[in-house]
């Protein structure tokens, strides 16, 4: 079973490349390979959430005129869904802006739903989205909830977020958007990288249709990527990694240029964590190396957790081995000072944390 789960991984980067340069891909891999384990492909690239930019790689570079008819049509009826849903959740970022504006309440769209509107993508079939994470100043959190409920939306549970980022999820009637509502951008322990009142002053205002929206600075885009994935769901600590989000970072990286990726390395550096840079770094190239060639290598320790996040991608037996050791060491330097593992364990939020964790684990899953 790791033989074809090893060669489905390559394969699955090799196809992504198609969607950043089709020519370059096209000569790299002329034709795909005569045997391939679409199952196991598929299946890695719904847990690294890029078959919508699977599907569009494969049109993009020919490729898809290989398959069987019922493959194909998955692929496209895929990267289609995905369009719809950012559609959909482009339009209700854009109403809840409306209203906000109307308020005076700032609003700013975090990690996918500023795709939504920026233009980093040519098209919507890049970026598959979950939800809508919108962040709005700590002093005004709830006066937006009131606003937002007298729009129609109601939150989903009773659950807080066990990060202390956001009210509980939210949804509407008239959508199926799931709206996270923050009052600050990382939880309390990475505070001083992201701290909310710097986002919205070193934020541009950027007006789309006939709304504005305080969009971050290209710094902050790629400090919050990093920090998002490599220390808030501790992939520098389980081996993890998401496609998509090294997407992310390789196109962002190219749009903002090196003088953002500097300042970005700065500052991680400035708060002890530049590893976690130099691994999201370091892990883009050892993935997607043609795409990310222009990005700098990390060092030693660097190189070596990228080798080992790729050879868990390959071989499934070693995620299950050494991802949940991972975990419990993320979830150490998580807590916060004096907070001991037995006081946390009593929390019955941290407990359901940990439980989703573990599902996540067995499932394989990046989170």
């Amino acid at each position: 079973m790791s033989g074809p789960a090893a060669g489905s991984f390559a394969l699955l980067c090799r196809i992504l490349e198609g969607a950043f340069d089709p020519a370059a891909a096209r000569r790299a891999l002329p034709a795909l390979p005569a045997r391939v384990d679409w199952r196991a492909l598929i299946g890695l690239s719904g847990t690294n959430l890029v078959t919508p930019l699977m599907g569009l790689a494969l049109e993009r570079c020919g490729w898809a005129e290989e398959l069987e008819p019922e493959l194909r049509g998955y692929f496209r009826a895929m990267t289609e869904a995905a369009r719809e849903r950012n559609a959909m959740l482009r339009r209700d970022l854009l109403r809840i802006a409306g209203a906000t504006e109307r308020a005076g309440i700032p609003l700013m769209p975090l990690k996918g739903a500023i795709r939504l509107v920026d233009g980093l993508y040519e098209d919507d079939g890049w970026r598959f989205m979950h939800d809508l994470d919108l962040l709005v100043p700590a002093d005004r959190l709830e006066e937006t909830r009131r606003l937002l409920e007298g729009l129609g939306w109601r939150p989903m549970s009773d659950d807080p977020c066990h990060l202390g980022l956001h009210l509980p999820p939210m949804i509407h009637p008239d959508s199926d958007s799931v709206l996270e509502l923050h009052g600050r951008a990382v939880p309390a322990w990475l505070e001083a990288l992201l701290p909310a009142a710097a986002l919205f002053a070193r934020a541009r205002p950027f007006r789309v249709e006939d709304v504005t929206l305080q969009l971050p600075d290209a710094t902050d885009q790629l400090v919050h990527l990093v920090v998002h994935g490599q220390l808030m769901h501790g992939h520098l600590y389980t081996g993890r990694l998401l496609l998509r989000d090294l997407v992310e970072l390789v196109r962002l990286v190219d749009r903002s240029g090196p003088a953002a990726l500097d300042a970005m390395m700065r500052r991680l550096q400035r708060q002890g964590h530049r590893l976690a840079g130099e691994l999201a770094l370091t892990t883009a190239r050892a993935t997607l190396p043609r795409a990310a060639a222009a990005l700098p290598e990390g060092g030693t320790l660097a190189r070596l957790l990228a080798r080992r996040a790729v050879l868990q991608q390959r071989f499934p037996f070693l995620m299950t081995v050494l991802a949940p050791a991972g975990a419990v060491l993320r979830e150490r330097r998580a807590q916060a000072p004096g907070a001991g593992l037995l006081r946390q364990l009593a929390r019955a939020d941290y407990r359901r944390e940990l439980r989703r964790q573990w599902q996540a684990f067995r499932r394989k899953t990046s989170w």
